[in-house]
């Protein structure tokens, strides 16, 4: 039955939607209802990194962060960091950093307002800088066996510079479909 679910809820999606997915990679910073619960303070860091010699000669790191903060009940902060940098022999095959930073308020159950804010860059993409930044709201936690699932909908000036020249301002009205279901025991 939950696989029926998610399938029409895939299935449902405006084509635009899906033109907007395929666009490029999300930046934003996932929804507070995705992080790991915390009373107080929550810091995640990770990173690693590669090196292989031989036919071809390989370096690699990726790194990360995740911080949440939360100030009383209804406040909550979130930051995110990543980096993922990968060459082989002299051609950069990975370069991209992102950040992204999320206030959340809790207006009442279910509903929070939010403020976001992104930064990025990713050389594959052609990507030397963007930023989106915003304000909405958004409604969650509201199908039990789609926990969590939350809409949202904000109002997101974009921002993006291009190697090798070109600029794009864009103002847009985002909306946002997330939620977690497992589609089998691995899945």
């Amino acid at each position: 039955m939950k696989q029926l679910i998610v399938a029409a809820l895939l299935l449902a999606c405006p084509r635009g939607a899906w033109a907007q997915f395929s666009r490029g990679e999300d930046i934003r910073t996932k929804p507070p209802e995705r992080w790991a619960p915390v009373t107080k303070l929550g810091l995640d860091l990770r990173g690693g990194g590669s090196y292989l010699s031989g036919n071809v000669r390989q370096t690699g790191y990726f790194g990360g962060l995740e911080y949440i903060q939360k100030f009383a009940s209804r406040h909550q902060f979130m930051l995110e960091g990543a980096e993922d940098y990968s060459k082989f022999n002299d051609v950069k095959v990975m370069d991209k950093s992102r950040g992204s930073v999320l206030y959340a308020y809790s207006l009442a159950p279910r509903w929070n307002a939010y403020a976001a804010s992104t930064q990025g860059q990713n050389r594959f993409t052609r990507i030397r800088y963007r930023t989106t930044n915003g304000a909405g709201l958004c409604y969650h936690s509201f199908v039990p066996f789609l926990n969590p699932v939350l809409v949202s909908a904000a109002v997101t000036p974009e921002y993006e510079a291009f190697f090798g020249g070109g600029q794009r301002h864009t103002t847009r009205a985002t909306g946002r479909l997330n939620f977690g279901v497992p589609v089998s025991e691995h899945a």
